[in-house]
C-alpha cells in the first residue's frame, strides 16, 4: 500500500479473532489490542483518516432490533469509543442475509437506526449482503414484462430507503410514496404504509429468534441453522431459543414466569408480539385488498410481497398461540390446552398455505446458500421455496398431538 505513492483509504473490519477461528471473539482486552492496532495503521503516512474502523451490526441479522445487541463474536464493550477515537471512526455493516426474494421497506426502523448511532464516533453504515449477490435474477417465474432486468431493481424501496435516510434522516415518507405514485399511479397510493406493516415481520421474527452468523436465520423462509442442518422453526425451537432483542420475551421464559406471576410488563411477551402481528398484518391485507394488478406484472409482484409478508406475520402469530399453549401443557398439563395448541398449530399451517398459493405461480424455486448449513462443501441441491418445506411445517400440529406433560407443579 506504502508503494501506491498516495494516501489510501482504509477499512478495517473488527473484531479481531484470537483464535483460528473466523467466527471471531470479543473482550474488552481484545478491543484494546485491537484499538491500539488501529491508532497505529492511523499515524502511517501512507493512510487517509479516518480509518473505517467496521462492525456487523447484530452479527450477520442487522434487520432485526434497531439496538446494538452483539457483533461479529459477540457483545461489544465501549473500548473504541471511550475515549473518543481520533484517526478512525466506527462504521457499521448492517447485513441482510434474511430476504432476497421478498421486497421489504419499513422506514421507521431505519430512522431508529440512524437515531441510535449518530454519535461523533460514527463513520456511517455499509448495506448489502454476504450470502446473495442481487445480479441475476432467479426470482421471477412470470413470462410477462416487469421493470426490471437486474436483482437489485426489484429491491428498488431496500435500497432508496437506507440510502436517502442515511444521507438525511429528514427525508419525509411522502418522498418514496411518490416513488410508488408515479410507478403505479393511484393503486400504488398505500404500498409504502402497506410494506411499513406488513414487512415488519422480519424484524419481529429476527428479534424474537436469536442469531449469529449468516446461515442461522433466513427470515423470509421462516428457516434457521438448527443443529448441523437448516430447516423451518419447528415449534420446540421456537418455544426454546433465546431472544436477540433483550426486551423481548422468549416462549419458555414467558410461560415459566407466567406461572409464577412475575414478569415485567414492558417486555415484549408472546401475547403483545401477536396483538402486534396480527394488527399490522391485517391493516396491510386491507391496504391492498382492492388494488386492481391486471395486466402489470411490476404492480402485481408488490401487491404479493405484501400479501406473503402479512401472511408470514399471521403465521406467526397463529404459531406463537400454538407455542404458548403447547409449553403451557408440558409444564402446567391440562388436556384443553394441548387442544388449543393443536388447534393454533393448524391455522398457522392455513396461512403457510396462503403463503404458497401467492408465491408458487410467481416464484422460482430460488438457490439459498443457507442450506449448506456448516458445511463448506458445494451443495446443488440448495433450492427454497415456501411450497417445497410445508411437510416441515405441518410436522408441527404432530409435535403438539404428541406432546406429553413435563411436570406438574
Amino acid at each position: 500500500m506504502r508503494q501506491v505513492g498516495r494516501p489510501l483509504k482504509l477499512v478495517h473490519r473488527i473484531p479481531f479473532s484470537s483464535t483460528t477461528e473466523s467466527l471471531g471473539a470479543t473482550s474488552v482486552d481484545l478491543e484494546r489490542l485491537t484499538r491500539k492496532s488501529i491508532e497505529r495503521e492511523a499515524a502511517l503516512d501512507f493512510i487517509q483518516e479516518p480509518i473505517r474502523t467496521d462492525l456487523k451490526y447484530n452479527w450477520s441479522h442487522a434487520h432485526s432490533t434497531p439496538k446494538l445487541v452483539k457483533v461479529h463474536g459477540g457483545e461489544m464493550f465501549d473500548t473504541f469509543y471511550n475515549p473518543m477515537p481520533h484517526g478512525y471512526k466506527i462504521t457499521y455493516t448492517a447485513r441482510n442475509e434474511d430476504f432476497f426474494a421478498l421486497r421489504w421497506g419499513v422506514p421507521s426502523f431505519i430512522l431508529a437506526h440512524v437515531a441510535q448511532n449518530s454519535q461523533p464516533y460514527v463513520g456511517g453504515y455499509f448495506i448489502g449482503s454476504e450470502t446473495y449477490i442481487p445480479a441475476k435474477d432467479y426470482f421471477t417465474a412470470v413470462e410477462a414484462p416487469v421493470d426490471w432486468q437486474w436483482a437489485f431493481a426489484r429491491q428498488w424501496l431496500f435500497y432508496k430507503l437506507w440510502g436517502r435516510l442515511l444521507y438525511n434522516p429528514a427525508t419525509p415518507d411522502q418522498v418514496f410514496q411518490n416513488d410508488f405514485t408515479m410507478r403505479y399511479g393511484q393503486k400504488g397510493k398505500d404500498l409504502l404504509q402497506a410494506f411499513s406493516l406488513a414487512s415488519s415481520t422480519q424484524l419481529r421474527l429476527a428479534s424474537l429468534f436469536d442469531s449469529r452468523w449468516d446461515f442461522t436465520l433466513y427470515g423470509e423462509g421462516f428457516v434457521a441453522l438448527i443443529g448441523d442442518s437448516t430447516q423451518y422453526i419447528f415449534v420446540d425451537a421456537l418455544i426454546n431459543q433465546p431472544t436477540l432483542d433483550p426486551d423481548y420475551v422468549s416462549v419458555k421464559d414467558y410461560v415459566q414466569k407466567n406461572l409464577a406471576r412475575s414478569f415485567e410488563k414492558e417486555k415484549v411477551t408472546p401475547p403483545v408480539l401477536i396483538q402486534m402481528l396480527e394488527r399490522d398484518s391485517q391493516k396491510a391485507l386491507r391496504l391492498v385488498k382492492g388494488i386492481d394488478t391486471k395486466n402489470n406484472a411490476s404492480l402485481m409482484y408488490e401487491v404479493a410481497d405484501v400479501k406473503t409478508w402479512a401472511n408470514l406475520g399471521l403465521h406467526l402469530a397463529e404459531k406463537l398461540k400454538g407455542a404458548v399453549a403447547l409449553q403451557t401443557y408440558r409444564t402446567k398439563g391440562g388436556k384443553e390446552n394441548q387442544q388449543k395448541a393443536v388447534a393454533h398449530l393448524q391455522k398457522a399451517l392455513g396461512y403457510w398455505d396462503e403463503v404458497i398459493k401467492i408465491t408458487r405461480p410467481i416464484y422460482k424455486d430460488m438457490p439459498l446458500t443457507h442450506y449448506n448449513g456448516s458445511s463448506h462443501d458445494r451443495n446443488d441441491n440448495n433450492l427454497f421455496h415456501w411450497a417445497l418445506i410445508k411437510s416441515e411445517v405441518a410436522r408441527d400440529f404432530e409435535i403438539a398431538k404428541e406432546a406429553t406433560v413435563l411436570h406438574m407443579k
